[in-house]
């Protein structure tokens, strides 16, 4: 017997059942997997096929734990009561949607201030009850450490679905106050400070950079007071006015940009948000 919501959604059979209320109560594929007594891959796999099937997001990854979306919750409230039969029809659609979320992201500092900064309050300001926490260290997609990962690489990890953002612009800059030819360069860095690739001409011209830093403000900051050169995004760049292209007739280099989550996220309403404002982010 099936279990149809008003709109046709249906779940086929009492294991599809049992399977989510494991899940929602154990909150690990694993131990709902160590329930039933079937592999981790299988509970994976039967979860994304009904997901598919009803055309709605079940659970909600939230660190190493999975939280039971609205509608996952009106099956589970159905597995708990049911006795002799199933009832002929659930409203999914009455369920209400979650008040308060947050969307956890990785990505370079650089990206974040050139690309997505100038966007994000129209993110916000659409969606009350978002909240972005933003990591600009190196985060895991594949195990839980964030939702959604930015990168200027194309992400290996296991089970991700990856795509190309787009790509942004870099050149080298100084102060428009400088007079005669800079002496050395400033060097912005991540949080896990690893040497940047876009920094490799003015490494090998002016050696080891006299300030490396993970913040762009003091960088600029110290490029305005010396005779120094900045290695940055063009579109961050063109809103300073101070600074200006060094050498004049210097090319930008262009650098793709990739942005990855887990497959088992396809049809997470928030990972999808955060996807499309990362498309609006590089629509220019």
């Amino acid at each position: 017997m099936s279990v149809q919501s008003r709109k046709g959604l249906k779940l086929h059979n009492w294991d599809d059942l049992k399977l989510i209320l494991a899940v929602s109560r154990y909150g690990t594929m694993s131990a709902a997997a160590n329930s039933l007594g079937m592999s981790t891959a299988t509970i994976s796999r039967r979860l994304e096929k009904c997901a598919e099937e009803l055309d709605q997001t079940l659970f909600i990854r939230r660190g190493t734990r999975w939280e039971p979306t609205p509608a996952a919750l009106v099956f589970v409230k159905l597995a708990e009561t049911v006795t002799d039969g199933f009832p002929s029809e659930v409203d999914l659609e009455s369920a209400d949607p979650f008040e308060e979320r947050v969307i956890r992201a990785s990505m370079p500092l650089d990206i974040c201030m050139s690309t997505l900064a100038p966007k994000v309050t129209s993110l916000l300001v659409e969606n009350p009850g978002l909240a972005l926490d933003i990591f600009h260290e190196t985060k895991s997609v594949a195990f839980g450490e964030v939702d959604v990962r930015v990168s200027y690489t194309e992400p290996n990890e296991g089970r991700l679905v990856r795509f190309r953002l787009g790509e942004i612009g870099y050149n080298s800059y100084v102060s428009t106050r400088l007079v005669g030819d800079p002496t050395g360069w400033v060097e912005v860095v991540d949080l896990e400070r690893k040497p940047t690739f876009m920094g490799q001409d003015l490494l090998q011209q002016f050696g080891q950079p006299r300030l490396r830093n993970v913040s762009l403000s003091c960088a600029i900051n110290v490029v305005h007071e010396m005779p120094l050169v900045i290695y940055l995004p063009t579109i961050l760049a063109s809103s300073q006015t101070d600074l200006t292209l060094w050498p004049s007739e210097s090319q930008e280099t262009y650098l793709p940009v990739w942005a990855s989550y887990h497959e088992s996220r396809r049809l997470d309403p928030d990972v999808r948000l955060m996807l499309s404002y990362l498309k609006n982010c590089f629509d220019f």
